[in-house]
């Protein structure tokens, strides 16, 4: 597996995508990520509901979220023949994108522990006719197994 893609808001129930290679394709055993723990709590558990992923919101509240788990694929090696014989696999990264909702004012987050917030979250949204909202991105490097 080369991404893992959660998704939850308050409308909809849970989401993962999942994208990889057969194992087939290495030469040998890829290096494994643990990210289980990495999660939320009770981000990965059925349901509807949204919950803040590597924010913590001060100011409104979450009203979506999602999580893309990705390692870097290197391009893979062929042999004489042209067929695949491995696919090199470093370093991985979380990011996370939240969707904040205050009924007065301006959403405000900041950083979860050992996260970073991205330096490209969106400005914040208040017209006259809704809610303000802002959406906020947050990312952390992983790093493979040992």
């Amino acid at each position: 597996m080369t991404r893992f893609a959660p998704k939850r808001s308050n409308r909809d129930v849970l989401e993962i995508e999942v994208e990889g290679y057969p194992a087939s394709l290495f030469a040998a055993a890829p290096p494994t990520f643990t990210i289980d723990g990495l999660f939320p709590t009770n981000y990965l558990l059925g349901g509807k509901g949204a919950i803040a992923a590597g924010i913590t919101v001060s100011t409104g509240k979450v009203i979506s979220s999602s999580i893309v788990c990705s390692v870097n694929v290197g391009t893979p090696l062929l042999d004489e023949a042209g067929t695949i014989v491995d696919i090199p696999i470093s370093g991985g990264r979380m990011e996370a994108t939240n969707e904040t909702q205050v009924s007065t004012g301006t959403p405000a987050a900041t950083a979860a522990e050992d996260w970073a917030l991205k330096p490209d979250s969106g400005a914040a949204s208040n017209d006259n006719q809704s809610y303000g909202t802002k959406t906020f991105g947050a990312f952390r490097n992983i790093v493979a197994d040992v």
